[in-house]
């Protein structure tokens, strides 16, 4: 099992955001839509997610009937009692041992005196009165001794979680290989190899990134409540159950017990009194008409219960309630990531670790309406038959398990069918996950925008072209008909092509493409928010499925005022809770005063929602932040400064913590103070371009101008993937009289960045400025047909292209 990595947010008001520095896969490290200072131009991502199951209505009876007891939960060894054969195969499942208390039945590594040195350290694992200890580096960097408590997952490795003070359990950097001998393993290894990890760095084993309460535990343990005390700072973790038991996914059982045990049946529950109902697959089979090679559903699946209860830890996703995740909708206690350029290649393929729900949910065969259950037998987590035989459940075998539909020899790699359909990643260095998009493979896409294919990944010593010239030649067009249809959009939205507009809006208002692309399509669209693309934003507001809902309205967060006060109001009566949070993040400030009475109530009580979900994880810098943000755009500016300091001492490698408290003293006339928290952060942070950025702004304003264009320099080196640190610096040098160096950083940004708007805004205006009237014509007609409803671009034409005279 691995743990969870934060997922990337989307970017929300009030300004270009800022991101945390990237961390190796195997964390779940999640902003809750962090949002950088104005002037500070990187990346920041939301990262978290949606869905949830629908409640069954109440049967009909002749009279109101009691409401049932509040279920609570009673332990997989009272369900066992009954489920003896779905007992018996979930033990010894991975769900099974997910998380144990460290003992001779379930240690794998060597505690025998066995010495690993990695990460800068040298690290010894040994044994003593029956308890396991660590002696290694320790959080003061001194060496120690440190007790396993619990171990984590089992196969392919196994982690260990030592105990910490203030209630946290730390998940250790080292972890046991526990594959074969014969397959590599049997072996100590850290899961950030090359890297040498200080303590008070993010990923050293003491750090932020490898805390259990917030990282991993929720899907290792049964009703995981975090209880994290945000005015102590203290965790009070609990669970039900230390594993992954079956109300984990069924639900607290007390009620169904009570059913079971009744006299009586006839008049109860008709769910026997169960709080989540598994049965979309009850009757179900799936038939093949007698000429066709592919099987159909007997019956459309209308819901998604099962397939939300698996995606509650199969997902990329964030928590931000401690309400019983399996009985609460989960658009009311999570946000789930969507298809983001840091977790997904522009085709949807798999990118970093995001645990198969997002991938799947791109799939023809989610769209077909397979189920989780379908595959995998629930309880052992078995498929349901070996290789290709799992295909053949619905695929006829004389058809696609024979050579002649997969071009290789029967029994060999190539001739499973997953090998070409869910090619692996492999995360945290041994574990290879299955894309679960179940795609064909295009090597076509590889030529044209770089992404991944199947065919590659065994043929390694072929081109791309050799192998996309292969597949059109073994399979003709079909080679290049693939079911997920969106790449070419995100990737003109990643590069901010032309016609990028265009392909989203017709991703956005395509009711046949799955939600979860319609989200991620909007959440692109930020870029090009003009009244065409803002209207379409206000008809997903509309939408069935909650992470378009709160898609579009991160998305009006960038669209005109009036705008937002006639669309978003509505919002935050929502019937998800997520989406009223977003909906009171977007409007707070000065949108505030354009609520009417009634809005003002909705908006009151939504806002505390979202203050609810911040202090949830107050733990994380990222909340801290969030609040800063919040009350810096509702004018307590002395409140902001207090939860920026904060996030600062939850964890100083937190960049935008720096970078929003320094833009706020700036907007206050604050220059100084501004540099001192710059200096700051860069002290701590010395390759945070974003923080060299800002002390160059700080610098011009204070007249410092050679020291500004030495930060903006060391910025633009630092991060030479950001175009604006580059835009900045060129304007810089060109007010500061060197002209000629300013046209070259500009140049040498746009071979970098061909569509960024604000470079080519700038080389058309000094190309202009410069006499070279056809290279001015041609910046500024990019300009127009990057964003052909931008006023100023089309002026910026006109204006270069009118002849002048000359005396």
């Amino acid at each position: 099992m691995s743990k969870r990595k934060r997922a990337p947010r989307e970017p929300v008001r009030p300004a270009p955001p800022a991101a945390a520095a990237p961390h190796m896969p195997s964390r779940r490290r999640w902003p809750w839509l962090v949002a950088a200072a104005a002037s500070v131009a990187v990346a920041a991502f939301a990262l978290v997610a949606y869905l949830g199951h629908e409640r069954p209505a109440s049967p009909r009876v002749a009279k109101p009937a009691a409401a049932p007891p509040a279920a609570t939960f009673v332990g997989t060894a009272t369900c066992s009692g009954c489920h003896a054969s779905e007992g018996g195969a979930w033990r010894g499942s991975d769900h099974d041992l997910a998380m144990q208390r460290a003992d001779a039945t379930s240690v794998l590594g060597d505690f025998a005196n066995a010495h690993f040195t990695g990460a800068g350290t040298t690290t010894t694992f040994l044994t003593r009165d029956g308890k396991y200890f660590v002696d290694t580096e320790g959080p003061d960097g001194k060496r120690g001794e440190f007790e396993v408590k619990y171990t984590f997952g089992v196969r392919p490795l196994q982690q260990y979680l030592i105990e910490m003070p203030g209630g946290r359990l730390q998940a250790f950097g080292v972890a046991w290989d526990s594959r074969p001998k014969a397959s590599g393993g049997q072996r100590w290894f850290h899961l950030y190899p090359g890297r040498k990890l200080a303590p008070g760095d993010p990923l050293h084993w003491t750090g932020i990134d490898q805390n259990w309460n917030f990282q991993c535990a929720e899907c290792h343990s049964t009703d995981l409540r975090k209880n994290f005390d945000a005015a102590q700072g203290v965790f009070h973790t609990t669970w039900a159950e230390i594993n992954v038991g079956c109300e984990a996914c069924h639900g607290p059982g007390s009620n169904h017990v009570a059913w079971a045990r009744a006299p009586d049946r006839s008049a109860t529950d008709a769910r026997k009194g169960l709080p989540v109902a598994l049965d979309e697959r009850k009757g179900v089979t799936w038939q093949r008409a007698p000429d066709a090679t592919t099987a159909r559903r007997s019956v459309p699946r209308t819901t998604t219960r099962e397939i939300d209860v698996c995606g509650r830890c199969h997902a990329r996703a964030g928590r931000f309630a401690d309400d019983d995740a399996s009985t609460a909708s989960f658009a009311d206690t999570h946000r789930r990531a969507t298809l983001t350029d840091e977790l997904y290649y522009p085709d949807g393929q798999m990118r970093d670790e995001v645990y198969n729900w997002g991938s799947f949910l791109q799939s023809r065969m989610y769209a077909q309406g397979v189920t989780c259950s379908d595959c995998h037998e629930p309880h052992s987590l078995k498929l349901r038959a070996a290789g290709n035989a799992v295909c053949a459940q619905c695929h006829l075998a004389s058809a696609f398990d024979r050579s002649t539909h997969t071009r290789h020899a029967p029994g060999s790699a190539g001739g499973q069918c997953v090998s070409c359909h869910m090619p692996t990643t492999t995360y945290m260095v041994v574990d290879p996950r299955h894309d679960h998009s179940l795609r064909i493979p295009r090597p076509d896409l590889t030529v044209t925008l770089g992404v991944p294919n199947a065919c590659n990944a065994c043929h390694r010593d072929k081109s791309p072209q050799w192998a996309a010239q292969a597949a059109l030649r073994l399979w003709g067009e079909r080679a290049r008909e693939g079911y997920q249809s969106f790449a070419a959009a995100f990737a003109g939205a990643a590069a901010g092509a032309p016609g990028t507009r265009g392909k989203l809006l017709a991703l956005v208002d395509d009711r046949s493409q799955p939600a979860l692309v319609r989200a991620s399509a909007l959440e692109r669209l930020v870029a090009w928010m003009t009244p065409t693309t803002s209207e379409a934003a206000v008809r997903a507001l509309d939408d069935p499925d909650p992470v378009v809902r709160t898609a579009a309205v991160t998305a009006l967060a960038g669209a005109d005022a009036a705008v937002r006060e006639r669309a978003l109001p509505r919002m935050l009566r929502d019937p998800a809770r997520v989406v009223r949070m977003e909906a009171a993040n977007v409007l707070a400030g000065p949108d505030e005063s354009a609520l009417t009475p009634q809005a003002r109530r909705d908006f009151a009580k939504a806002l505390d929602e979202y203050i609810a979900a911040q202090i949830y994880n107050a733990d994380r810098p990222e909340s801290r932040v969030n609040l800063g943000n919040l009350q810096a755009r509702r004018g307590e500016a002395e409140r902001a400064i207090v939860e920026y300091r904060k996030a600062i001492a939850v964890d100083p490698t937190f960049v935008p913590a720096y970078a929003n408290l320094a833009d706020l003293q700036r907007s206050r006339g604050m220059d100084n103070a501004a540099e001192v928290v710059l200096r700051e952060g860069i002290a701590r942070n010395p390759a945070a371009a974003a923080l060299h950025y800002g002390l160059g702004l700080t610098l011009v304003r204070s007249k410092r101008a050679k020291e500004a264009l030495a930060e903006f320099a060391l910025a633009t080196r630092l991060a030479p993937a950001d175009a604006r640190f580059a835009y900045v610096q060129a304007i810089a040098l060109n007010d500061t009289g060197e002209p000629a160096k300013a046209l070259a950083a500009l140049e040498t940004a746009h071979r970098l960045h061909p569509y960024d708007r604000d470079v080519l805004e700038a080389l058309a205006t000094y190309a202009a400025r410069d006499r070279r009237t056809a290279a001015a014509i041609e910046y500024a007609k990019t300009l127009r047909d990057l964003d052909p409803e931008n006023p100023r671009y089309a002026q910026l034409l006109r204006q270069v292209s009118a002849p002048r005279l000359h005396k």
